[in-house]
């Protein structure tokens, strides 16, 4: 409201150094240089999030009363997300351009930053939209063009695409004091506990009890003296004292964002007419939480409706705690979520064509005839125990699709 206008300048070079006299390198045919440097804006935050919302409706004393009533907090002092970035690329094409390389790295400063802030419930607000101070982000994006094979029956053809980012959080909102962390005291801008920023770090690092496995029953003495049972999660007691204490034993234990993203496709071409391309994806390096595993999936007579094969006497799990209303998690202080590794590796795409050639075409009176096949969603690799580990939700469908292509 108070900040509806923002300027944001930019600046691009670039330079073909191909194609000044004194390069002379035979075995690069093209070399390009670039450096650019601005700044974006970012608003997309909905037409209302700046403004207090009104219901007319709410649980109050254990009914329904009718009413109007503040059902979102005002922020009238929010301004534009501004991300000053400056990046430095190189473009390659080498050997008769058979090999093609283009290289990207860039570090960005990213100052108030909009996000859903979540509010302590003694607000009577759950969240709201705020300016976080400063994030800041280095990365490197690589592709990779490559003609493998080129004869007059066979052609292949591959391209790799990697890219990788780390963010870290400079500035939250400015609060100072001491608080302790890791175990030792700090001094400096305090964390924010409730959603999990901490200056220094990433914006999406995860704060958690280190989980080392399951209690067994042959370790019940050990169990017992964190107010645990066989069953129970066992995790790091960071000071060995014998008590579960968030401030002490919580550890930064991974990121919920991917920290490399790779992709490989390669192309065939068979005696010109048949086609073939097979398409792989990764995304490595992430954990993501599974919220049922400490819950009681809220359901009636504890059933287990989303099949996890739960610790029991009969199945001694080290990967899945005992199923159980969670009436033991007050045992780890200031909770426990549980955390799977979710890096994948995807075979995405998989398409087979063959054209027709133009002797046998003519012979039925066409101009081209091509059939084809594609699978996507063909198989992926990964230890994530859940649906989907890129989702996280339900699975991703397999598609299967044939078709013909004719023209007359």
């Amino acid at each position: 409201q108070k900040n509806p206008q923002a300027t944001f300048p930019a600046l691009a070079l670039a330079w073909v150094i191909s194609n000044e006299a004194f390069f002379n390198v035979s075995a690069i045919d093209f070399l390009k240089l670039r450096l650019s440097r601005g700044m974006n804006g970012n608003r997309n935050i909905g037409i209302y999030a700046s403004l207090a919302t009104l219901g007319s409706i709410l649980d109050y004393d254990e009914g329904v009363r009718t009413g109007v009533y503040n059902s979102t907090l005002a922020n009238p002092d929010l301004r534009w997300e501004k991300t000053l970035s400056n990046d430095i690329g190189l473009d390659m094409e080498l050997f008769q351009s058979r090999l093609a390389l283009s290289i990207d790295a860039y570090v960005s400063k990213t100052t108030d930053l909009l996000m859903n802030r979540q509010l302590p419930i003694i607000t009577g607000f759950s969240s709201i939209t705020t300016n976080l101070g400063q994030l800041n982000n280095r990365g490197l994006n690589i592709s990779v063009n490559t003609v493998n094979v080129k004869n007059k029956n066979f052609e292949w053809e591959s391209s790799l695409v990697f890219s990788l980012n780390r963010n870290k959080i400079v500035k939250l909102f400015g609060d100072m004091g001491t608080y302790k962390l890791l175990g030792q005291t700090h001094t400096g801008e305090l964390p924010d506990f409730t959603n999990g920023w901490f200056p220094g770090q990433a914006s999406d690092v995860v704060w958690n009890y280190n989980v080392l496995g399951v209690w067994q029953t042959g370790e019940k003495d050990g169990a017992v003296v964190y107010g645990l049972a066989p069953g129970d999660w066992k995790v790091k007691d960071v000071n060995d004292d014998k008590k579960l204490l968030q401030f002490d034993d919580k550890q930064f234990i991974g990121h919920t964002i991917p920290q490399y993203n790779i992709g490989f496709r390669n192309e065939f071409t068979i005696l010109k007419n048949l086609y073939a391309s097979v398409f792989l994806r990764a995304d490595l390096g992430f954990i993501r939480s599974i919220p049922r595993l400490t819950t009681n999936n809220s359901v009636l007579d504890r059933q287990n409706i989303w099949s996890w094969p739960y610790w029991s006497l009969n199945n001694p799990s080290n990967e899945f705690a005992r199923y159980i209303f969670p009436d033991n998690l007050g045992q780890y202080e200031g909770g426990i979520t549980i955390y799977k590794k979710t890096s994948f590796v995807r075979v995405q795409d998989i398409s087979l064509s063959y054209s027709f050639t133009q002797n046998w075409i003519h012979r039925v009176r066409l101009r081209d005839l091509r059939v084809f096949g594609a699978i996507n969603n063909f198989l992926t690799f990964t230890k994530w125990p859940g649906f989907d580990p890129e989702s996280g939700m339900m699975p991703m469908p397999r598609v299967f699709t044939i078709g013909v292509n004719a023209s007359l």
